[in-house]
């Protein structure tokens, strides 16, 4: 634990301009102020630690070069190297690691890629062309996704990069809901309809057009519950005299969304086709009557 005090006092002393850190030379209450400082970085380890590093991407410790770990970290990436055999330091390497394999968009050069230990050889860290290319989007969109907070840029040198992680799981939830089309395909109701469902809520959607987006995402999981719970309430019984078709209540004057409505009430009575193979659609509904003249 000393070691990785006295570690992170040095790097830091220096990033406020100290100099080298040389306890030595300090009065006690100087010292104290230091090691207080570092202390308080450790309540919230790593986090604060990755913010140190941050602010070194900003303030290279080097001025050589255009890029690179040595020329942001010199000699602190090299004594971690030298040094991981402390207990301490191995600690601090660690996380510098993940940190790098997590944060840092620059270029690994071969030479340099073993004294980085990588969970996988996949960087976490892409450019908006790949971001894109996994949502497959256009580049605009991605700018659009950032301003809804759906995805998190990170900046490096005035240059925005982001999280594969971040956008892999809005690519997942994408693909493993409903487009306007898919929904109206599986549900067979018309996009009129659907959109009908979908303001009034009796349909959830994951995300709607505003200013920034155009497309809608229906909540595939939040359909097939609804489509459950509708099979389940339907009469087990044969339809009664008088029962009409879907389109029949529709024309009695029944909306899409008070037909749904209805039957989740139970205002309506209904029955389901038994042998059907569309167990998503609405259409697999019929013999609705009032329950009231039922």
């Amino acid at each position: 634990m000393l070691s990785l005090i006295h570690f992170v006092a040095h790097y830091q002393t220096r990033l406020q301009g100290g100099g080298s850190f040389n306890p030595v030379a300090l009065r006690n209450y100087e010292l104290a102020h230091v090691y207080e400082q570092v202390w308080g970085m450790l309540q919230a380890w790593p986090d604060n630690f990755y913010s140190l590093l941050g602010q070194y991407v900003d303030r290279p410790m080097s001025t050589k070069g255009q890029a690179g770990l040595n020329k942001h970290f010199r000699d602190l990436y090299e004594r971690l190297h030298r040094q991981q055999e402390n207990r301490g330091i191995a600690r601090i390497k660690a996380e510098f690691d993940r940190y790098i394999e997590e944060y840092w968009p620059g270029v690994l050069e071969p030479e340099r890629i073993t004294r980085i230990q990588l969970a996988s050889a996949t960087r976490n860290i892409i450019s908006k062309k790949e971001a894109a290319r996994i949502l497959g989007s256009r580049l605009e969109r991605i700018d659009n996704l950032v301003q809804q907070g759906r995805i998190t840029p990170v900046v490096f040198k005035g240059k925005a990069h982001y999280q594969r992680n971040q956008v892999e799981a809005l690519a997942n939830e994408i693909s493993s809901n409903w487009t306007m089309a898919e929904a109206c395909e599986a549900l067979e109701v018309t996009r009129y309809q659907l959109k009908q469902l979908l303001d009034a809520g009796v349909i959830p959607a994951l995300q709607k057009p505003d200013s920034l987006n155009r497309d809608w995402i229906v909540d595939k999981l939040g359909c097939l519950d609804l489509i459950s719970v509708l099979r389940s309430n339907a009469r087990k019984s044969e339809p009664p005299s008088g029962a009409v078709s879907m389109a029949g209540a529709q024309r009695q004057g029944y909306s899409i969304v008070q037909l749904v409505l209805s039957m989740q009430s139970g205002e309506l009575q209904y029955s389901v086709a038994a042998d059907g193979d569309a167990t998503t659609s609405l259409k697999q509904f019929f013999g609705f009557k009032n329950n009231k003249m039922a």
